[in-house]
């Protein structure tokens, strides 16, 4: 069996044991301003929240690979994706949050198309928005109404924004 689907995943991960959230979306599934709360453990999942509701993260952009990179850039030719991803800080970034990246107190962390959704089709870079300032908000940037939660001693760490897509997984045979 190749897993492929939302189902094949689910029931591919539940044989380890690992329960899934039913109410998970993929990252590539979200609308610019989008609120949620990280990623879980299996696929590229994500639990939307109302942005009135504490959250962690907001989808701010999304932006398509240029038609001139035909293959997958990967790890290799990584100077491919600095471009596409330069724009999630740059206009875009000062329309949805209104002030410059760089005084903001917001950043932001880009989710790449894995190689499999490379080869599927997927060019779109999400924009992902999350604070320096608190490991979770309410409200949203976007309206000017953000109401950033504090961290609540020195051992709190901020939010650590993934450092890469995930890599895919091999393809699983029965």
């Amino acid at each position: 069996m190749t897993i492929g689907s939302a189902n094949e995943v689910d029931e591919f991960a539940r044989g380890f044991g690992v329960e899934i959230n039913p109410d998970r979306t993929d990252i590539t599934g979200l609308a610019v301003g989008d609120c949620f709360n990280g990623f879980e453990d299996v696929g590229n999942a994500v639990t939307t929240v109302d942005c009135t509701e504490e959250h962690d993260s907001e989808l701010l952009h999304v932006v398509t690979v240029p038609e001139s990179v035909n293959e997958f850039p990967g790890e290799h030719r990584e100077h491919l994706w600095l471009e596409p991803e330069d724009a999630c800080l740059g206009t875009a970034f000062e329309d949805y949050v209104g002030e410059p990246y760089e005084s903001s107190g917001w950043d932001v962390y880009t989710f790449r198309p894995t190689e499999r959704a490379w080869a599927e089709g997927d060019r779109t870079i999400q924009c992902v928005v999350y604070s320096l300032e608190g490991e979770s908000w309410t409200g949203s940037p976007s309206t000017g109404d953000a109401e950033v939660i504090p961290f609540v001693g020195p051992d709190d760490a901020p939010f650590e924004a993934p450092a890469t897509t995930s890599p895919d997984t091999d393809p699983v045979e029965s």
